[in-house]
């Protein structure tokens, strides 16, 4: 009986260690694991800024190299905005004219996703690549700060994707002015990648409710 009761006290006991063992080990791991995943994240987020650096400042440097180019995207930059404006504005007044349904969501969900947009600019106010990389503006405006999100960039991607479903010929017309509203927002320094990507986010969320 004693014997018996020694055998079952190691075996317990061997047990204990080992699970004990087990769980340090699985917990040494897990912790290695996310202190590496850690570091790992700021060294990237250390290289995503120094070659967001060098994109912005190496883009700067292009257009005052290459004026008709600078010329060109300084145009699409304030161009592009107000024609989408004006053909959003033509597409809504024939829906009116026709009396066709649907009026409502054609509107009420770019103006959603403008209030969403402002509102969050207002709390972030994150400074502007032109701002930190103290680059040259290429329409001789340097913009302060509201950058996170792009207004520009998710107004019109709302709009495009909001006509297209009701008139695909004006729709695939105002998806050619967001995309070329989306690139030189990048190119003339105002926005960030994240910032771009923030936007479409948005517009995509309220265009699926």
């Amino acid at each position: 009986m004693t014997t018996s009761i020694r055998s079952n006290i190691k075996g317990i006991n061997f047990l204990f260690i080992f699970y004990t063992s087990y769980y340090v080990h699985y917990i040494v791991i897990r912790l290695l694991m996310l202190s590496f995943l850690f570091y790992s994240i700021i060294d990237i987020s250390k290289l995503w800024r120094v070659n967001m650096k060098f994109f912005y400042e190496g883009i700067n440097k292009f257009m005052y190299k290459h004026p008709f180019i600078k010329s060109c995207v300084y145009f699409a930059s304030k161009f592009c905005p107000w024609m989408v404006a004006i053909f959003y504005s033509l597409f809504l007044l024939k829906i009116v004219i026709e009396s066709q349904t649907g009026f409502y969501l054609l509107f009420i969900k770019p103006f959603v996703v403008l209030l969403i947009t402002v509102l969050l600019r207002i709390l972030i106010d994150r400074p502007r690549p032109i701002q930190k990389y103290d680059l040259k503006p290429i329409d001789d405006k340097k913009r302060i700060g509201h950058s996170f999100p792009s207004i520009h960039t998710s107004l019109a991607i709302s709009i495009a994707l909001t006509v297209i479903a009701r008139g695909p010929n004006m729709g695939l017309l105002l998806s050619a002015l967001a995309i070329t509203i989306t690139c030189t927002r990048l190119l003339t320094g105002v926005h960030y990648l994240t910032d771009i990507l923030a936007s479409i986010l948005i517009a995509l969320a309220i265009y699926m409710i």
